[in-house]
């Protein structure tokens, strides 16, 4: 965990030449001119000035730029990691303020994204396999088999990154990586062993501490009160238990004062088992699951009190009345209205089976569709409720491509299957979009990991489940004449900056 934290701060701190963090600079490229390696990139006097000519690893400040605003839109759901956008400042063209968990997921997943567009291509590509390591030793399922050709993947890797970074990025913490499939073999899934869930809950136990002379006392009482709430609490009815996150499966978001027996598991309709739901239904469905989700209530309130402002003579019924009625479309305008959302909780997919005729040949295949979710509508039938999702599909023949890195592609803009938009709430699986830098009009799918403990272990996203394969296209291919190569740890694509006497200017600086 934090062999991978050390490495991700050193990354970016070279890459975007951040001062302090950086491991290319003035002494790191005198210390090649004794080896008489890499000529042409010793440092170059001319007079008063001293010029250091563009590394494979150096930025210009138009791809530093693109780097930063990469991570500063990123969007992703509530729960999934930290917000980017705080992490990244524009105008100093860094990252600050970066915790272990947003390296991991900057390594794991951003990284990549961040540098698709930009950069010297032979060092991106060894940056993104460095993070595609990164992203197969932590999986929940790791294959024995794989590991010793992950091995020898990294180990290509390591030299790869010694022909475009200098000798002072390899220090002890890169050297660890090459121990991490070895610790695997021997230890088992990393997820089991690191320090995510304790450092979280190391965050709770402070905030058991009310008196500081004694904190030992104050985190053993609080602990003995939590457990003695949460023993009551499981016999009595229509009680949340404490520490237990809900069940937002199988309850469809709707928490208390909702009788749970009255509310389907997500088991789907008979075809012979139809209703017509009037709208006047919908409407009055759609309110009481807005109603009972704590998520929405801060904009029940704001929505009460701009109905009292508006309508000051009138009495509360009808103001109840007005806000049942119109709550609705005044949320869907309001959320319209909302600019850079900080979070994306809108994006699905559905798993489905396509049914293919050929030659009077009948073949079924699985399918995975991906969309947008427009509307959440409940199916009243009195003795339960169904909650069904309302979403744009994107066209599966026109709009999704798959790219060599393994990338799921989709253009959201290009919409298909307009006359099936509903699927079940219970077969949805959240997953989020993020803008592709090298086109604007596509964007790259991420799925999101169960939050439900009560999922089983089958459940577990692929994603996040199997190890990247060898013999897949996933890993980019380097072929061993390229290592051969001695004139791509350069760039000659960069106008040479100039510094004043001991100040050393960087190409694009």
């Amino acid at each position: 965990m934090h062999v991978e934290k050390n490495v991700g701060e050193s990354l970016t701190g070279t890459v975007l030449n951040v001062p302090g963090k950086t491991k290319d600079g003035y002494k790191a490229r005198l210390d090649l001119v004794p080896y008489g390696l890499k000529p042409e990139l010793h440092p170059q006097i001319e007079g008063n000035n001293t010029t250091l000519p563009a590394a494979g690893c150096t930025l210009t400040k138009e791809e530093k730029d693109k780097f930063c605003e990469t991570l500063y839109n990123l969007s992703v759901p509530q729960g999934y990691c930290s917000n980017f956008s705080s992490l990244v400042s524009l105008k100093d063209r860094k990252l600050i303020g970066l915790k272990s968990h947003d390296y991991h997921m900057l390594m794991q997943q951003f990284l990549p994204i961040a540098i698709r567009s930009i950069m010297h291509p032979p060092t991106r590509v060894a940056i993104t396999r460095f993070c595609f390591f990164f992203k197969s030793i932590c999986s929940k399922e790791i294959i024995v088999d794989e590991l010793d050709k992950l091995q020898d993947e990294l180990c290509v890797t390591l030299c790869v990154l010694q022909k475009h970074f200098p000798p002072s990025f390899f220090n002890v913490t890169i050297h660890l990586t090459v121990h991490l499939t070895r610790e695997v073999k021997l230890c088992g899934p990393i997820f089991f062993r690191w320090m995510y869930p304790f450092e979280r809950f190391m965050k709770v136990i402070k905030g058991h501490v009310r008196n500081k002379n004694t904190p030992e006392g104050c985190i053993a009482e609080e602990n003995v009160a939590k457990e003695t709430i949460e023993f009551f609490s499981q016999f009595l009815k229509r009680m949340d238990t404490v520490g237990i996150p809900p069940d937002n499966h199988n309850n469809c978001g709707i928490h208390k004062g909702v009788d749970s027996s009255s509310i389907t598991d997500g088991t789907p309709l008979s075809a012979a088992k139809s209703v017509e739901v009037s709208a006047e239904l919908f409407s009055k469905a759609h309110f009481f699951v807005l109603q009972n989700t704590s998520e929405v209530l801060p904009y029940i309130k704001r929505h009460m009190e701009f109905l009292e402002h508006l309508h000051p003579t009138k009495r509360k019924a009808h103001i109840e009345q007005e806000h049942s009625k119109t709550f609705g479309h005044w949320l869907r305008k309001e959320n319209s209205a909302r600019e850079g959302k900080v979070y994306q909780n809108s994006g699905v997919s559905v798993v489905a089976t396509d049914t293919h005729i050929s030659k009077e040949v009948v073949t079924y295949a699985k399918n995975t569709y991906y969309g947008v979710l427009q509307e959440i509508w409940v199916l009243d039938y009195h003795f339960k409720r169904i909650p069904i999702f309302m979403c744009d599909w994107v066209d599966n023949r026109n709009g999704v491509k798959r790219d060599q890195l393994g990338y799921t592609l989709v253009e959201l803009k290009r919409l298909g299957h307009k006359g099936d938009p509903f699927i079940l709430a219970s077969q949805a699986q959240q997953v989020f979009y993020v803008t592709d830098p090298l086109d604007q009009k596509m964007s790259i799918v991420f799925k999101t990991p169960p939050k439900n403990y009560r999922d089983t272990y089958e459940d577990v996203d692929e994603e996040f489940s199997t190890i990247v394969p060898h013999n897949d296209n996933i890993l980019p291919r380097i072929d061993t004449l390229d290592l051969q190569k001695e004139n791509d740890y350069f760039r000659t694509d960069c106008h040479e900056g100039k510094g004043q006497t001991l100040s050393i200017a960087l190409c694009g600086e």
